[in-house]
Formats: C-alpha cells, sequence, structure tokens
C-alpha cells in the first residue's frame, strides 16, 4: 500500500483511534512493583522446593505484598556444582496485561548440565501463576474467576480487538517507510533503508512524512505500554529519543526553507545545526531509530555495539530498544536464537558499554 492510501486510511480512523487513546489514558493504576529477595538460608538446603516454600504470602503478619510492591524469591547459583546435591533455582516472570492486571509466575526447579557443559538444563520445573489486581488503591492477590477480575479483562480485551485495526494501519505504515531485505553476501545480516517511495521524496516531503511517522509511532508506543509488551521505562526513553529526532526535524525544516528564501546567512547560528549537510544528518537520524540490533554476537563490535537501542544503561544492565529493536523483538528472531543466546548478547553490549564508558 504507498503512502497516499495510508494517508486517506488514517483520515478514516483517525477520531475512533483519538477517542480509544483518550480513555485509555483514564485507566491508569500504578505498576506492580515485584522486589526480588534471596530465598532464606534454610530453605536453601532443602532437596527440592515445593510451593508453600516460595508462594509469595499476600496475607497476615508475614505478608510479602505491601500496597504495589510484592516480594518474589530468587535464587540461582552460579558456583561449581556440589557432589550430591541438586542445584535449585527460583525465578519469576510478571506479566501485565493492562494497567491495575497483573499475573507473576513463580518457576522453580532444579539445574542440571547439557551434553554442551557451557549451559544448563531445567528438570522438574514447576510454574505457579498469581494473580493482582488494583482496587480500593492497593493491589491484591485475586483467584482469576473473581468477577471484578473477570470484568477487568474483558473490558482489555475489547481494547484489544479495538487496538487491532491502528496496529495493523501502523505496520502498514512502517513498512511503506522501512524497508529490510536479506544481505545477499552475507545471509546473516540484513540490510536496512528507507523505501523507494521515500527517496524519491523532496526534503520538504520527507520531512513532514518523518514527522506525521514519528506522531503515529508515539501513539503505538502508547498501545503497547498500556497492555505490557514494553515497560514504562522503554516507553519514556522511546519518546525522549522521538522529541529529540523532532526537533532535528523542525530545525533542518526552518533550514530549508531559510535557505529557499535565501535567509539563510541571517538566522544560521539560532537553528544549532551542524557544519556538515543538515538534510543528510537528520534523515541519517531518523533511520539510525529504525534500525535494529545485530543478531549474531560474533557481528557486535566497538563500533556497532550501540545499534538498536536509543541508551544503555551500564548500571542496570538494561539495553532500551529503538523503533526497530522493538520490532525485532516482538516478532520471531530471524537467525536461530533463544533466550540464553540473547542474554549471552546483552551481556556482551552491556560489556562494550562499560568500557567505552571508561
Amino acid at each position: 500500500m504507498n503512502l497516499d492510501k495510508l494517508f486517506d486510511k488514517y483520515e478514516e480512523i483517525e477520531y475512533t483511534l483519538n477517542d480509544l487513546i483518550e480513555y485509555m489514558k483514564d485507566i491508569q493504576y500504578p505498576d506492580l512493583i515485584v522486589e526480588e529477595k534471596q530465598i532464606p538460608q534454610e530453605l536453601k538446603k532443602i532437596e527440592a522446593l515445593e510451593k508453600k516454600d516460595i508462594a509469595p504470602l499476600t496475607g497476615g503478619e508475614k505478608s510479602r505484598l505491601h500496597e504495589n510492591i510484592v516480594e518474589y524469591y530468587v535464587f540461582d547459583r552460579d558456583e561449581d556444582f556440589t557432589p550430591l546435591i541438586p542445584q535449585k533455582y527460583v525465578s519469576y516472570e510478571k506479566e501485565k496485561l493492562a494497567p491495575g492486571l497483573f499475573v507473576v509466575t513463580s518457576e522453580y526447579g532444579i539445574k542440571g548440565r547439557k551434553g554442551d557443559y557451557r549451559f544448563t538444563e531445567k528438570v522438574n520445573v514447576q510454574k505457579d501463576k498469581s494473580y493482582f489486581l488494583y482496587e480500593n488503591n492497593q493491589y491484591s492477590q485475586v483467584n482469576p474467576q473473581k468477577q471484578q477480575w473477570l470484568d477487568r479483562l474483558a473490558e482489555r480485551e475489547e481494547l484489544r480487538k479495538q487496538s487491532v485495526e491502528f496496529i495493523y494501519f501502523y505496520k502498514d505504515l512502517q513498512n511503506a517507510i522501512w524497508t529490510k531485505k536479506l544481505n545477499p553476501f552475507d545471509k546473516g545480516k540484513f540490510i536496512y533503508g528507507f523505501s523507494q517511495e521515500i527517496n524519491s521524496m523532496g526534503e520538504i516531503e520527507f520531512i513532514e512524512t518523518m514527522n506525521f511517522f514519528l506522531r503515529i509511532s508515539e501513539l503505538y508506543l502508547f498501545i503497547l505500554q498500556f497492555f505490557g509488551s514494553i515497560t514504562k521505562d522503554e516507553f519514556s526513553y522511546l519518546l525522549k529519543a522521538i522529541d529529540r529526532q523532532k526537533d532535528r526535524n523542525y530545525n533542518c525544516y526552518e533550514y530549508i526553507m531559510l535557505k529557499e528564501e535565501e535567509l539563510l546567512f541571517d538566522f544560521a547560528s539560532v537553528l544549532n545545526l551542524s557544519n556538515g549537510d543538515p538534510f543528510f544528518e537528520t534523515k541519517f537520524k531518523m533511520a539510525v531509530l529504525l534500525t535494529p540490533r545485530e543478531e549474531r554476537l560474533d557481528i557486535i563490535t566497538t563500533a556497532n555495539y550501540h545499534q538498536g537501542y536509543v541508551y544503555i544503561d551500564v548500571e542496570k544492565g538494561i539495553c532500551y530498544p529503538n523503533l526497530g529493536e522493538l520490532d525485532r523483538r516482538i516478532n520471531l528472531f530471524q537467525l536461530a536464537a533463544n533466550a540464553e543466546s540473547e542474554r549471552e548478547i546483552v551481556k556482551s553490549i552491556i560489556k562494550i558499554a562499560k568500557q567505552q564508558k571508561k
């Protein structure tokens, strides 16, 4: 679908979309915060953990649920295996269904060595789900058959269905702007770039189109964080990156207009532009915002480790994705990958970022 048809399509859905976003903005509850606690010393010597040992108590004097914070045990020994003693682990996964609706899954079991001793495998894995609902100004753990939970879940599903048309529109718009194809010289890499339609545009039309896309991206990101596909921190860093790009676009637009009116010499100093070609830099920075991370560890170097991210927090060990990396992460990986390999790549990126920061 070309851009003209997509612009017409947006006019059809604009009012409905704005109403949906406004309604969703009114449904704002604080996030459920999971606070990690090491399992008590006495549990480390138990042969096999049970649900009663690690389940978060949510009532009484020993409750591990306090307003918006719930404590979950974690344990994952990295030391050498001890003979005759199973190596236990405890972890959790928090899932946000919508504001005020969270599912936390505790996972526990035993770790053993794989044939490839660089990795471990999980044995006797147990998973237990807990459901948390925000009501009466605090979170409470609820039975998923409770009517209030079912009602809130039904509302979430209705909002999800209403969001689908816009998400399809956004993906069509993104695909009309940004393309990806396999590198013919290296099948493990991709070539990214603006579409032929975008590259044929004049400078002013390009900037106006990018401004429209960035504005639509903000709505898309809001919906993703509403349903928990991205965290609030990821949402915040992405919005900051989009604002920076908007500023570049605005300054470049002013530069082009002044240049056309032969007033550039009088006003160039107030535009805070680089010494190079402002349009080339603006287009390049837009491409940086859309280019995802490399998927292979052997390709990631000190020159490209930051590709795909708008910010790397070396203290927290978190990489905050750009628009392209967000896409790569949400979709199925194009190349062979699993959770372990992804963690290894992120660790490597953080390690390089720490070295570069020194």
